[in-house]
């Protein structure tokens, strides 16, 4: 007779474990102490050894919430779980029951039936076989049949050759050699020969000095064979610099500035700041004197003021993008390296500072949609390069020092 539990289970007090050493069934305790109190549920190996040991001991007997809080006569139920470890499964077979005992006496208790499970040889024996068997034997097939096909194959004449060589030559075009050159440099040679630069996977990586804003690396590589269209990835070298000091420069300064350190203007923030006048860069993001890579874009937040927009139209994209210092090249299509055929906002405009402007320039062909329209990082990188070389061929060319008479031949 119970003396604090009455315990009851529907399962088969002799079950078998599944495939993987597992097993679940319920128990259900009942208080029938006459009061409230606190059970505890408790898995014990049978028969029981000293030293302890079995199914209880070794761990492969769990209980979810073993402790619970029991009214007056009411029911609870235990969810048993028992799992034999792969490396634990010694064939055998093994008992056990549960021992739900008052949490304040955990010597008074009742027991449930005695449970039984059988560990068969042949899980011993699955669980030990060599697993590594299995790659080294398709392998050797593999190696087998490679060898086969080499020494029966037929050997081609050599008019077969001159055939499939030609073949393959004809199933794709010849990847340019693209080392050395700028975004877009690179972009027009593709161009030429049906492929386009891949402008959402422009990588850089820290370079020499001289490999700075030059491709020092590309995907597919050169010479290889590509279908028409194909988009190429590339690396560009960049150098360290210093970001300058923006803060209370005059937007219209800024893009000069960045593009002689090699860096980039991102799409400007428009603020307002009673500190400073309209149109004057207040915050910069990375901040002054940090040093990056070149190529980085450089986030400003500038005050608001209206600007009118400059017509470019007619002129290269350079300086193009140098007239419209006080606004921001957002995207262009076509072939940049003509001069612009169209602009949005027109000439004439008014519109904030910073606002963003998109150029058009003659049609070329474009293929999977990828050279169409060109923007983001490739944009600004472009428009970097652009601007230096603009700024450069403003710049006044420096006169020879003339030759002093009688001065040696150097």
């Amino acid at each position: 007779m119970a003396k604090c539990f009455q315990i009851s289970s529907a399962a088969k007090t002799t079950f078998t474990l599944d495939s993987q050493g597992k097993a679940n069934f319920q128990i259900t305790a009942k208080n029938v102490t006459g009061a409230a109190c606190d059970g505890r549920a408790v898995a014990v190996s049978i028969p029981v050894k000293t030293p302890p040991s079995g199914a209880a001991q070794n761990g492969w007997i769990k209980i979810d919430a073993p402790e619970q809080r029991f009214e007056r006569d009411q029911e609870k139920v235990f969810a048993v779980k028992v799992e034999v470890p792969a490396k634990d499964k010694k064939p055998g077979q093994y008992q056990f029951a549960v021992d739900v005992v008052l949490v304040s006496t955990p010597d008074v208790g009742d027991r449930s039936p005695t449970f039984a499970f059988t560990v068969p040889e042949t899980v011993q024996k699955q669980g030990h076989f060599p697993l590594w068997i299995i790659p080294v034997a398709l392998l050797v097939v593999i190696a087998l049949g490679v060898g086969l096909w080499l020494v029966l194959r037929p050997k081609p004449s050599s008019g077969t050759a001159t055939t499939t060589t030609s073949s393959s030559s004809s199933s794709g075009l010849t990847v340019p050699d693209l080392h050395g050159k700028t975004l877009s440099e690179a972009d027009d040679i593709l161009r030429r020969v049906d492929l386009v630069l891949d402008q959402n996977n422009v990588q850089t990586v820290e370079s020499k000095p001289e490999d700075s804003d030059k491709i020092i690396d590309q995907k597919p590589a050169p010479l290889q064979n590509a279908p028409k269209g194909t988009p190429i990835q590339v690396t560009v070298g960049a150098q360290m610099v210093a970001v300058p000091q923006l803060i209370g420069v005059p937007y219209n300064q800024v893009l000069r500035i960045l593009a002689e350190k090699k860096l980039v203007t991102g799409q400007p923030t428009v603020a307002a700041n009673p500190s400073f006048t309209g149109a004057v860069v207040w915050n910069q993001t990375p901040p002054a004197q940090q040093v990056v890579k070149s190529g980085t874009t450089v986030n400003l937040t500038v005050t608001p003021q209206m600007v009118t927009v400059p017509n470019v139209i007619g002129q290269t994209l350079g300086n193009a993008i140098l007239s419209l210092r006080e606004l921001t090249v957002a995207s262009f299509s076509g072939n940049n390296t003509m001069t612009v055929i169209s602009q949005n906002p027109p000439g004439g405009a008014s519109v904030p500072v910073g606002s963003p402007v998109t150029l058009a320039f003659p049609f070329t062909p474009c293929f999977g949609g990828v050279n169409c329209i060109y923007k983001g990082i490739f944009v600004q990188q472009v428009t970097m390069q652009r601007v230096g070389i603009a700024i450069r061929d403003l710049e006044p060319q420096k006169e020879a020092p003339p030759k002093q008479k009688g001065a040696p031949p150097k």
